[in-house]
């Protein structure tokens, strides 16, 4: 009898947040007051967002990061896990204060303002992953948070041969380590102009390329996303939906996407195409996770679109 083969894991590491998000009618002035049309609380932080779209997809994953052992820090945990991703491998910090953000939207324009603290959670070190098992991990996604330990993993990935994928999107003192650890490398328009000194998208492409990376991506926005393989360059164009909410998170479920479609085998053109349509879906609600697309609701709108 022929097994159904198990769905690739990835092991996602990086921050996690709680997140509040409202939506008012219109900015106030300092001192003002406005009621929100909408409330939530949500999980967040690139690469957990990430590992639960993947889990959403169908992908097994587990989470790295670290919370607090406070009343925050457990709910964190439970936004991973409801949502199918394992969070056997989290650190917790006694005593210290959970991370936390809030987010104001604006609702006719979309504009945002965001208010944020990392608490009192001290980085991950890589001491406190070195037990981490890379056992069945067929890719490692990183978000450049917590720079020691994701250097380290990075290392002990690309020695057991597991490909790993950098989400850059702020240039620091760790950004060229952990560039030249990874196998494929998502970067923001600002992290790769700035870190590359190129003036243009695909003249980062090629020097980001140059430190290692077989592949190189760059979100653009709302202008689509850029990359390039050994196979040459690659432009996607950004889909359109009739009602957009909010970018939240976007960057997060593109990244999340692109990976699940890279272990499915859509090679970079296709995978660009597949966390295009996946981010796009995102934007129908509030919150980096208030619309989280499903593979059938991805798969009908890349079938629109040919």
């Amino acid at each position: 009898m022929l097994s159904t083969p198990l769905p690739p894991t990835v092991l996602c590491a990086g921050h996690c947040t709680l997140v509040t998000l409202g939506v008012v009618e219109r900015m106030q002035p300092l001192g003002g007051e406005a009621e929100l049309h909408q409330f939530t609380i949500q999980g967040g932080g690139a690469a957990a967002t990430a590992g639960v779209m993947l889990a959403q997809l169908g992908a097994g994953v587990r989470f790295v990061g670290k919370v607090g052992d406070d009343e925050r820090g457990a709910l964190i945990g439970r936004t991973l896990s409801e949502a199918g991703v394992g969070v056997e491998d989290m650190v917790v910090e006694r005593g210290a204060v959970s991370q936390f953000a809030f987010i104001i939207g604006e609702r006719t324009t979309g504009l945002r303002q965001s208010w944020w603290t990392r608490g009192t959670v001290s980085s991950l070190e890589a001491a406190e992953v070195s037990g981490v098992s890379l056992a069945g991990v067929s890719l490692v996604l990183l978000d450049g948070a917590h720079p020691s330990a994701q250097l380290a993993l990075a290392r002990a990935a690309r020695a057991a041969g597991v490909p790993v994928l950098l989400d850059a999107r702020q240039v620091t003192g760790s950004s060229e380590a952990l560039v030249r650890a990874s196998s494929m490398v998502i970067a923001s328009e600002r992290f790769a102009l700035e870190y590359s000194g190129a003036g243009q998208p695909q003249e980062a492409l090629a020097r980001l390329r140059s430190q290692g990376p077989a592949v190189a991506v760059i979100t653009l926005g709302d202008e689509g996303s850029v990359g390039q393989d050994r196979e040459g360059s690659h432009v996607q164009s950004p889909m359109r939906l009739s009602e957009e909410t909010d970018a939240t998170g976007a960057g997060d479920i593109y990244r999340g996407a692109f990976a699940h479609g890279w272990l499915e085998g859509r090679g970079l053109a296709g995978s660009m195409r597949f966390a295009t349509a996946a981010a796009t879906l995102s934007l129908r609600s509030f919150g980096s996770r208030g619309a989280l697309p499903t593979r059938g609701e991805v798969e009908a709108l890349l079938g629109a679109g040919k």
